[in-house]
């Protein structure tokens, strides 16, 4: 899309005008002191993000009830600090170079995607780790050509503009899910896709046990591989144990998929989100309410 700043010129966009302005002078800093800067941000928000520090620890009592309470709570702050490095890594994904992006990512598993491309359509299922952007953008320097559906942001100027250094970056591949029908006609030409179902909706679910919580999921993995005739492979991207750069998992294609039976389908599509998200459980985006919709009208946990 073509962005004109000239549309944003009046006072309210002044703030997040300031915003883009920080996350640019970040992407022109070397990676370490991104990491450096982005761990304090996140370290400090720990002790600020009262609501947010609420809703993960929940996030996290819910989901690791095996785990003693200090170590939930030292996975809490290093979440915290993921978070705080994932945004400052904004800079690095839409002004990094490709060459150099490519030196920092490692991707693993890039066998199972260019067999299941060989035989037909493919549809990469992901999750919303801290440095979402990095799987995306590993492949498309490495040649290949992904779309994403995405959810737009509120701010009018800051979704413009991630959209413009999106489409920079993918080929003018980010969908908003509003249009979910240019999506699939891609990705029934062929387009390789990309998306991710691990937030909590109302529309087009069933309650499917997640963490072995049963929890309203979304049909629509399963509804977009049918309609689009692909195999699903689950697909992230974390920061490597060094804090240098990224590492890109591909997985094999899941078996029988779809079924035609909603609630094993979405069992299915939860239970490979839950193997991904123990990969790196700090990394995951745990301040969303993901558990607020749970079977036989059980009571909202973050109430």
């Amino acid at each position: 899309m073509n962005f004109d700043y000239r549309n944003y010129l009046h006072p309210r966009h002044w703030p997040t005008w300031v915003g883009i302005g920080i996350l640019r002078l970040f992407g022109a800093l070397p990676f370490a002191a991104q990491q450096v800067i982005g761990g304090t941000l996140g370290w400090l928000s720990y002790f600020v993000a009262r609501e947010r520090r609420r809703v993960a620890r929940i996030n996290l009592q819910l989901c690791f009830p095996e785990l003693d309470e200090p170590t939930r709570e030292r996975m809490l702050k290093e979440n915290f600090i993921a978070t705080g490095r994932g945004i400052v890594e904004l800079g690095s994904f839409w002004w990094m170079s490709d060459a150099e992006f490519r030196q920092r990512s490692t991707v693993y598993g890039q066998e199972h995607l260019d067999l299941a491309m060989a035989e037909g359509n493919v549809l990469l299922l992901g999750v919303h780790f801290t440095c979402l952007e990095s799987s995306v953008r590993a492949l498309r320097v490495r040649g290949y050509h992904p779309q994403g559906m995405y959810k737009p942001a509120h701010d009018p100027l800051f979704e413009d503009f991630m959209r413009a250094q999106r489409d920079k970056h993918y080929d003018n591949a980010m969908v908003p899910n509003r249009e979910s029908k240019r999506f699939i006609k891609r990705l029934r030409g062929g387009r390789l896709s990309w998306y991710a179902p691990d937030q909590s909706f109302t529309r087009s679910v069933t309650y499917a046990p997640f963490f072995g919580i049963e929890v309203a999921s979304l049909t629509a993995t399963s509804k977009i591989a049918k309609v689009g005739k692909a195999q699903v492979l689950p697909f992230f991207g974390i920061r490597n144990a060094s804090g240098n750069g990224f590492d890109i998992y591909i997985l094999p294609a899941l078996k029988g998929f779809p079924s035609g039976d909603d609630v094993a389908d979405a069992t299915a599509v939860n239970r490979a989100m839950e193997a991904m998200i123990r990969y790196a459980p700090e990394q995951y985006m745990w301040g969303h309410r993901r558990f607020k919709h749970l079977a036989n009208q059980q009571p909202n946990p973050y109430r």
